[in-house]
């Protein structure tokens, strides 16, 4: 009685699952851009006695990178954008006692390069400043929009061969699309700069690098009515 129970159970599942007439594939492509556009962070940070010394300081080495920037690489201001400002008091500890020893101020610039160029020069002699910390080096595309697009394209064109090459060999055509999920992403590599130790002709340190591609992939699932 138990095993007729059990069989009859697989079976009305078995009849449901056929009953839906669906069928559900994925499907993913890739498409790469090149890159057009690099950025970064400088971040000048100092500590003084006061507030106001700090914060002079810390403005004064921005204002020098910013005309490093701008009259020897021709920024525009609109590539050069303040991220943040903040101070906080610096402490150390004597005789298991919290003492303030001075203040410290921070600044960040968020820079953006279309000149790739010119990232080597530019990056070597923001290096050379005092206080200065640079971040990682990362690429972009103003193609970014259109490669994703075009994968996510050649994503639904591969779920679709997919389903094809299923539903023919089970001897049943596919029908209209009852859901779409998509998990599009795109990955952009980062410059790999090498030690800035090279000089140019005019003795000016500089460092080289090496890029690849941006690129755009995306995946998705499908599900397929059945006829």
């Amino acid at each position: 009685m138990k095993k007729t129970i059990m069989i009859t159970a697989l079976l009305i599942a078995s009849l449901s699952c056929f009953a839906a007439g669906t069928i559900t594939v994925s499907g993913s492509a890739e498409v790469s851009a090149a890159p057009d556009m690099a950025s970064f962070s400088l971040t000048a940070s100092f500590t003084e006695t006061t507030t106001k010394e700090a914060m002079d300081r810390t403005s004064a080495m921005i204002n020098e990178a910013i005309n490093i920037l701008e009259s020897e690489y021709g920024l525009a201001e609109k590539d050069i954008t303040t991220s943040y400002i903040g101070v906080s008091p610096e402490y150390t500890y004597e005789d298991g006692n919290r003492v303030q020893t001075g203040q410290s101020a921070s600044q960040s610039l968020e820079i953006t390069i279309k000149n790739l160029d010119d990232i080597g020069p530019i990056y070597g002699r923001l290096s050379e400043l005092d206080g200065i910390t640079l971040s990682s080096v990362s690429l972009s595309s103003t193609k970014m929009a259109e490669a994703l697009k075009a994968a996510r394209i050649g994503a639904v064109k591969d779920a679709r061969e997919k389903a094809d090459t299923y539903a023919g060999a089970a001897g049943v055509m596919i029908g209209s699309v009852e859901r779409i999920s998509d998990s599009s992403s795109s990955y952009v590599p980062m410059f790999r700069l090498e030690a800035a130790a090279a000089m140019d002709m005019a003795g000016n340190s500089g460092a080289t690098y090496r890029a690849g591609d941006v690129t755009a992939r995306a995946e998705v699932s499908i599900t397929y009515n059945l006829e």
